[in-house]
Order: C-alpha cells, then structure tokens, then sequence
C-alpha cells in the first residue's frame, strides 16, 4: 500500500536515485546485495539502477499491496502458459507467433486470391495444413519466401 512520506524524506530519496548513476559497477552489485539480501543478477548497468530505484521507492512508500501482488502473479503465470483460475492464457492462440487461431489471412498473388486459416497446429491452405508460412509461401509461389513478410505480418519490414 503506498504510503505519504514528508517533503524532506522525498528529497533524500530523490537524491539517493539520482545518485546511483555515480556509483561503480562493483558498489552497484553490493547494494543489490544489501536492499534485496541476495547477488545481483547478470543484468547490464542501466537495469541494475532501476532495480536498487525500484527497491529504495519499494522500502520507503512501501510495496505493492496483497491484490496487486496476486494479479502480477497471474499474469505472469498466463505469460508462462501455465494454467490460472482454470485458464490458460494461450489456450486460444497458436505457437506460431501468437496468431489467434481462427484468424484468415488474405493475399492477393499472381491475380489469384489467396487465403489462409490459422489453425491449432499451423496454417491451412486449400485443403492443406502447412506448419510455417514460409512453407506456405513456397508452396504458393514455388520459391523461398519469408512468409510473415509475403502476408505483411512482420510490421511493415520488407512487405511485397
């Protein structure tokens, strides 16, 4: 639960984060060691100094309260595709990058239309289950292609 503190111990505080940009390598894993009681990770210079700001905000207003907590707790566990309240978070959603199953995707290619179903385990075309698009895309087009490009899946980068 986050606690008010007085102008003077918010300024220290302040003082103490910015500071931590000052401080070696070597003094940056001590003090992870002496807020969180165990090694520092292998984390770079930059994640290690959010890690002690977070920790030094956490001790003085206090951490997260019991319910915030318990919903980390579930999404993280729905990120790990581990079962939450009788859910799993990608029950619905295919390995091939996180395309919700039932999705269609539709390309036009050589005056042909071509569609394509997400399904649970790949990608169907024609009567035909593929296991990438890429195989997909070769098949179609008889050569290699990058399948996420040819249906414009991959944000923009090297779309035909």
């Amino acid at each position: 639960m986050l606690k008010t503190i007085n102008t003077k111990d918010r300024s220290r505080l302040l003082s103490q984060i910015a500071g931590l940009g000052d401080h070696t390598d070597k003094e940056l894993r001590q003090m992870w060691r002496d807020y969180y009681g165990r090694e520092a990770p292998n984390y770079k210079r930059g994640t290690l100094i959010k890690g002690i700001a977070y920790r030094l905000q956490e001790l003085v207003y206090g951490g997260m309260g019991k319910a915030a907590k318990e919903r980390l707790e579930q999404l993280m566990d729905a990120v790990d595709g581990k079962r939450t309240a009788g859910k799993n978070f990608f029950d619905k959603r295919n390995k091939h990058h996180r395309l919700i199953v039932g999705t269609k995707l539709v390309r036009e290619w050589n005056d042909q239309v071509i569609e394509v179903n997400v399904v649970d385990n790949g990608f169907e075309h024609a009567g035909m289950l593929f296991k990438s698009l890429s195989a997909l895309t070769k098949h179609i087009t008889g050569t290699q292609w990058n399948g996420w490009a040819f249906f414009g899946l991959n944000g923009g980068k090297n779309n035909v």
